[in-house]
């Protein structure tokens, strides 16, 4: 809308607008972004605020492809989530009373992201078990040993050495 002011020269009035920031759009208008693949670099990583994953895309917004900047968003529902939840899991991230144990594990962490990682059983049998109840957040988990106090028991009890095997049964769910 345009006013005359007295001197005769016309201002713009503009009213309901409010900034937008770019991060903003995948999150609460993800119909209307292009974001393809999670980037690699940087790598995704875990939100001790928010026990979530956490992962960069670069994409576009609306009709028109217009470019977004990097943005980080959670990770979303694919497969790839509980893998990187699981890593984060075996490092003690996610919960710190694993932490004790990341340093002696059969195998590192890291082997859950790996595109080997279906050659070793224990990285499969954590993953299934993970799906299977939809547990890639810090609080999905939490809300399953709520009812399953020993739901990823025996699948964490094949990453640790035997003689580690009673100290973990004992303090488990490690909340």
């Amino acid at each position: 809308m345009y006013e005359t002011g007295a001197d005769h020269r016309r201002k713009m009035v503009v009213r309901n607008v409010a900034a937008v920031e770019p991060e903003w759009l995948p999150v609460y208008v993800p119909q209307l972004c292009s974001l393809g693949d999670p980037l690699s670099d940087p790598e995704p990583r875990y939100d001790e605020r928010s026990g979530r994953v956490r992962c960069h895309f670069k994409g576009t917004f609306g009709k028109a492809a217009w470019e977004l900047p990097l943005v980080e968003i959670d990770y979303p529902d694919r497969v790839e989530r509980y893998k990187w939840f699981a890593r984060f899991l075996l490092q003690g991230a996610v919960f710190p009373k694993l932490k004790k144990y990341a340093s002696s594990l059969l195998s590192p962490p890291s082997t859950m992201i790996k595109s080997w990682a279906k050659l070793q059983p224990r990285t499969e049998v954590l993953l299934r078990a993970l799906v299977s109840e939809r547990c890639g957040t810090r609080e999905q988990l939490r809300n399953v040993w709520e009812e399953k106090s020993k739901y990823l028991l025996e699948e964490y009890l094949q990453w640790v050495p035997e003689s580690a095997h009673n100290d973990v049964t004992l303090y488990w769910p490690p909340l």
